[in-house]
């Protein structure tokens, strides 16, 4: 399923971390234009949104309620260094990269709305519905 992550968390209590996202307001549906291409390393393309400032906000505000400390906080999803992205496929392999690239320019530019909010355990592939979105 599509999604766009606003924080990954190496290691977290799903009652501590649920209750903590919870306690935020619903910030509702978010809109975002994905126009853009990314390789990130390891083979994986992904499709990147412009951030807004609203966009970026609100992933700081997670991170702040999260409260995490600096081994719990995926060094990517620091605010300020954070990246947004929305994956479309994972291990291309560099002679696969021009056949990623022309099917994403097929649909980009791309607006999309954020609508749903989870927590997700890659670990074991649960997913668990949040009341709100952060």
């Amino acid at each position: 399923m599509p999604h766009l992550s606003l924080a990954v968390l190496r290691s977290w209590d799903l009652e501590k971390v649920r209750a903590a996202v919870e306690s935020l307001p619903d910030a509702g549906a978010t809109t975002v234009q994905l126009d853009a291409v990314a390789a990130f390393r390891r083979g994986r393309m992904s499709l990147i949104p412009a951030v807004s400032s609203r966009l970026a906000a609100r992933q700081e505000r997670l991170v702040e309620a999260l409260d995490p400390s600096e081994d719990d906080l995926h060094k990517h999803y620091v605010p300020g260094t954070w990246t947004p992205h929305v994956t479309v496929a994972t291990r291309v392999r560099l002679e696969q990269t021009p056949l990623v690239l022309e099917a994403a320019y097929e649909i980009v530019p791309l607006t999309a709305t954020m609508t749903h909010a989870a927590l997700v355990d890659a670990g074991i592939g649960a997913v668990h519905p949040l009341s709100v979105v952060p």
